[in-house]
């Protein structure tokens, strides 16, 4: 029966551990093959590819070594007649490749008895900010990245349950000291530094957003003069970043600046113009059709009655132009892959509502394919690019 060999592992004692059998079933193969010769010769010991050959292209081999099958190196028996062959044998680093191995001399070939097939080998940590579910996305993971159909072969191992971290509702991903906050967190609980280059981290939270800050504007004609005025501004298929941070929510940091702008024909026939200030207080989120959990696509502007007798006492009608400095969304994420860490990072909602099983499953899978090099770029050590390959294309996953 052959043996599972990881064929990306260093051949380090601490990869030893569950489905991993010492040292020998790491890196490259170790064999011992006896030789009964006759006369002074030199040996070499070959892998013998039985099936699911990767086929890489010459260009593949090389820039990489691994991706081109060689023999081990050459030995010599010192003229014994009875000589015991310990060779390191090279081997690909696709896995799901079947191998046998043949010794051969100058004078004969011996086959090994040793069968081995080849596997990949990587550990992960679960984290999950408190209260957020995982379900079963990283078992869907850990099968998708096995799957024999599609020759990976990569055996996830999660080391340990679930680790909590502090809950805090979204993380706005173009706010580097959150991402940083949020990493802090996750180095202080990790526990896989003795597995590294081979560990990584899965995370889980509720919401990963962008934001924007942006000028809206809104205009309306004005021949009414109520004693106050609540006005509200539609933005037009925007949302306000609002029910995603609640100490935010709770000042209105949605709202920058603004100011409130009449424009009116005075007395004597010229165009002439007012302006008014608007301030936080002024402001109250609101919604056309809320999601679940939010989704706030217009606001009102209380105007007040000293705003209002003041524009009445200019002129009978005129216009009303509202300019606002926003903080609005600009997307949600279902998650990202850090760059230059080992940390993958999943949400759980997306547009104030919860995201699906199959689309968490789908997002966890693609990001933890980003960090251990998937989609390969055609430079390096890496495999060719494929033709649909989407960097210049914009993010197609």
């Amino acid at each position: 029966m052959a043996k599972e060999q990881y064929v990306n592992l260093e051949k380090l004692d601490k990869f030893s551990g569950k489905g991993v059998d010492g040292t020998k079933r790491m890196g490259d193969a170790e064999l011992k093959v006896k030789f009964s010769v006759g006369v002074t010769s030199t040996f070499r010991v070959n892998a013998v590819v039985q099936d699911a050959d990767p086929e890489y292209s010459e260009t593949e081999k090389a820039r990489n070594d691994k991706f081109d099958l060689s023999p081990s190196a050459e030995m010599s028996n010192d003229g014994e007649t009875e000589v015991t062959v310990k060779s390191t044998v090279p081997l690909l680093a696709a896995g799901g490749v079947k191998y046998t191995f043949q010794a051969m001399s100058d004078e004969k070939k011996v086959d090994a008895s040793l069968e081995l097939e080849a596997r990949r080998k990587l550990w992960y940590q679960l984290f999950a900010m408190k209260g957020v579910p995982v379900g079963h996305a990283p078992d869907d993971m850990e099968a998708e990245f096995w799957k024999p159909d599609n020759n990976h072969y990569i055996k996830m191992e999660k080391v340990g349950g679930r680790t909590n971290i502090p809950f805090f509702k979204t993380i706005d991903a173009i706010d580097r000291s959150q991402k940083a906050a949020l990493y802090r967190l996750m180095q202080s609980k990790y526990t896989l530094k003795g597995k590294d280059p081979y560990a990584f981290v899965v995370g889980f939270l509720e919401y990963v957003a962008k934001s924007k800050i942006e000028w809206h504007e809104y205009e309306i004609d004005l021949n009414t003069w109520p004693q106050g005025c609540l006005l509200t501004v539609p933005l037009d298929d925007e949302y306000l970043w609002y029910d995603l941070n609640d100490s935010e929510d709770d000042r209105n940091a949605w709202f920058k600046a603004g100011r409130l702008k009449f424009s009116y024909t005075d007395k004597d026939g010229n165009p002439a113009v007012a302006r008014y200030g608007i301030s936080r207080a002024d402001v109250t989120p609101d919604w056309q059709e809320q999601e679940a959990e939010g989704g706030r696509d217009k606001y009102k502007i209380w105007i007040s009655k000293e705003d209002m007798s003041d524009m009445a006492t200019r002129a009978s009608s005129g216009k009303l132009n509202v300019r606002a400095k926003l903080k609005l969304v600009k997307s949600f994420l279902g998650g990202f892959s850090a760059g230059g860490l080992n940390v993958t990072v999943n949400s759980t909602k997306s547009w104030w509502d919860k995201r699906g099983a199959e689309r968490i499953k789908k997002t966890l899978i693609h990001e933890v394919g980003h960090k251990i090099g998937m989609v390969a770029d055609g430079a390096g050590l890496a495999p060719d690019k494929p033709d649909d390959h989407y960097v210049g294309q914009g993010h197609k996953g």
